[in-house]
């Protein structure tokens, strides 16, 4: 009975020390960079988390021979992997729709393409596609729906990113 005794009371003493080292890490580490140009201009950027997030944009219903445009609220660099999940469903009429993923490394840079698709009137009344990426290009991302002919469809945007190895 003894002995059962020594073998509680380490375990609970291990526990405090685990609990306390635990409670020693700094848990407030910020993702914000901030840095002077050689203008004197101060820039600050807040980088997406260090874990796996997602975002689920409202439905949107689009009509018409219009761009549209989704931007991706996080600045992102290297080592991010993304995914971008699309669900097209037609409403009425030929559902020509191109999906651009663009990239720019800079606040008000200049915007360049990195992956695209495209849904034809053939298409099923849904549609799904996905872009992916195991590194990002560019800090800033934005996905641009580029409509022809006459058509509404409704869609969702569903994005994934993540650090590597998780």
């Amino acid at each position: 009975m003894k002995h059962l005794n020594k073998i509680w009371g380490g375990a609970v003493i291990l526990a405090i020390v685990a609990l306390f080292v635990g409670m020693s890490f700094d848990k407030s580490a910020s993702n914000t960079y901030v840095f002077e140009d050689e203008n004197g201009v101060v820039h600050e950027y807040d980088f997406a988390p260090p874990k796996a997030y997602q975002k689920s944009f409202a439905l949107d219903t689009l009509t018409g021979t219009t761009r549209d445009t989704v931007k991706i609220p996080w600045i992102m660099a290297s080592p991010w992997q993304y995914e971008y999940y699309v669900k097209l469903r037609k409403l009425t009429g030929t559902p020509n729709t191109k999906i651009l993923l663009q990239a720019r490394t800079v606040t008000n840079g200049i915007w360049s393409p990195v992956d695209s698709v495209s849904c034809s009137g053939a298409d099923s009344t849904k549609v799904h596609f996905r872009l992916r990426g195991s590194v990002t290009y560019g800090a800033e991302h934005q996905l641009i729906f580029v409509r022809t002919g006459s058509h509404s469809l409704a869609r969702n945007v569903q994005v994934n990113i993540k650090p590597p190895n998780q």
